[in-house]
């Protein structure tokens, strides 16, 4: 199935864009599909095929550094892992509810939402290793490359950050954070779930805008292919829109019940 650009809005009308993907690149963007319990993955020209379904409520996608996705259910707080063929297993029951975002550190670790106030950290095996809460409104997880572990709590407009060693500060601030994920430049991005603009933090904290009038609507996640464009799932159009690197959106992935959460591989 090819899905079909639409032009949309950012502050004024945007016309016609079509967007060509470098050709020595073959990203495949997989997107938790939360209504209907399943994942759908497209090629980087936006042509669709299903990967899983049966899921619980379907929420966090996450790669582990051997390419196997793992997906956190909301429904019945499983996390499962799906090989690179596609064959599912049970990674973790956490006996929690409401599963959310997750995200590995460079040592296998997986960080995992819990509702909007905890986060679980799990071993390579599955195990219970960590927990912390106190969190406000908690949306999007993110791990830099140094094992940093950065939070957006809605609820307070901020971006907790965690060091390697569990030092905790307040990273950045944000009406209303929702998705995060690093580019391929460092930087951290960062949407609000108001929907109508995305920033851009450096490793101090000191944010600028990337795009704004956007009018995504609430959304939990973002991620960058390989060819810095910017995929975000968006409430609002029930799908995916995609920002080339010129920052031109486009309606990458409609007809969506619920998009929550993009991996890139």
């Amino acid at each position: 199935m090819k899905t079909a650009h639409k032009t949309l809005s950012i502050g004024l009308v945007v016309s016609a864009c079509f967007f060509a993907n470098h050709f020595v690149h073959a990203d495949t963007i997989y997107v938790s599909n939360f209504g209907d319990g399943t994942i759908l993955k497209f090629d980087s020209s936006g042509n669709a095929s299903p990967f899983a379904s049966g899921l619980n409520q379907p929420m966090g996608l996450a790669f582990d550094g051997n390419g196997n996705l793992y997906v956190a259910n909301y429904g019945d707080g499983m996390i499962l892992k799906f090989d690179s063929s596609g064959t599912p297993s049970l990674f973790a029951n956490t006996g929690y509810s409401f599963l959310s975002d997750i995200a590995f550190d460079t040592g296998g670790n997986l960080y995992v939402a819990i509702g909007t106030t905890s986060i679980a950290k799990l071993d390579s095996s599955g195990n219970l290793v960590a927990f912390t809460s106190g969190f406000s409104q908690l949306f999007g997880l993110a791990v830099d490359h140094n094992d940093n572990l950065y939070v957006a709590n809605g609820g307070n407009n901020t971006i907790t950050k965690f060091d390697s060693s569990g030092n905790v500060s307040v990273f950045a601030t944000l009406n209303g954070p929702s998705a995060l994920g690093f580019g391929n430049d460092g930087y951290l991005y960062a949407n609000s779930r108001f929907g109508d603009t995305i920033l851009k933090f450096d490793s101090t904290g000191s944010g600028s805008t990337f795009a704004s009038g956007l009018g995504l609507g609430a959304g939990l996640d973002l991620a960058f292919d390989t060819s810095d464009n910017l995929y975000v799932a968006s409430f609002a159009y029930q799908g995916v829109v995609k920002l080339d690197a010129d920052r031109n959106p486009a309606l990458f992935a409609p007809g969506f019940s619920g998009p929550h959460f993009i991996a890139v591989q």
